[in-house]
């Protein structure tokens, strides 16, 4: 679900949308019968968690923008502090509820070129921490030593189709090509059990497996997501 949040007259206002960002507008100015001190900034921190914080943008004018790296399933909080010329300050803490059942894959500026994939893919997650076996002189077994090193890899496939009738925000072929040549180096892996995952992604395989009536066509994709920092 999309929320667009700010401050109007130094509140705080939410309004819902669609599910496939979260859209943030700008500080809005307005008049009443009391006037009060204008926003002249806004400053929009996320948190996944409810406990770490993370700065999403700071607004100045009436400029818009979507969140992409919200959860496209589950509860973003958002916190919005407003700033008036003065030095004072107004805060809110809006918790936006997102429902999409698709997988999502994102990458580009802001992740904004984004991939909509609803139709019930597969998707397989492995984890792992390094590990290794030592072999020591005057002992028969070996001895297995933990690293620090952590490893989460995410394998998702599915279908789509070259030219989705009906499902405007499903990605089609054209579409994941897109993703899978952009020049970015981090994608953004969502899906609806709530994850959120940065990573890199190899080859994306993208065979026909139907004709359909018309101009249409069913394809496949699969991909590997190796999670990176961000």
């Amino acid at each position: 679900m999309v929320s667009n949040l700010g401050f109007d007259n130094g509140h705080p206002y939410i309004e819902e949308g669609a599910d496939e960002g979260v859209f943030i507008n700008g500080p809005r100015i307005s008049t009443s019968d009391q006037p009060l001190p204008s926003t002249v900034s806004v400053e929009i921190e996320r948190s996944i968690d409810g406990e770490t914080w993370e700065p999403v943008i700071d607004l100045t004018d009436e400029t818009a923008t979507v969140d992409w790296e919200s959860l496209s399933y589950g509860d973003t909080v958002y916190r919005a502090t407003g700033y008036t010329a003065d030095g004072a300050t107004a805060e809110t803490i809006i918790t936006v509820e997102a429902r999409s059942i698709a997988v999502w894959l994102s990458t580009g500026n802001g992740f904004s070129l984004a991939g909509r994939l609803p139709f019930d893919p597969d998707v397989q997650v492995t984890v792992s921490r390094d590990r290794t076996l030592k072999q020591y002189a005057g002992r028969s077994l070996p001895v297995a030593l933990t690293g620090e090193g952590v490893s989460r890899t995410v394998q998702a496939s599915g279908r789509t189709a070259l030219h989705p009738v009906g499902e405007q925000q499903t990605a089609d072929v054209d579409r994941l090509t897109d993703i899978a040549q952009s020049e970015s180096d981090v994608f953004l892996y969502r899906d609806p059990d709530g994850r959120r995952v940065y990573g890199a992604i190899g080859d994306m395989q993208l065979p026909r497996q139907a004709a359909l009536p018309g101009r249409n066509a069913l394809w496949g994709y699969s991909f590997t997501l190796t999670e990176t920092g961000r």
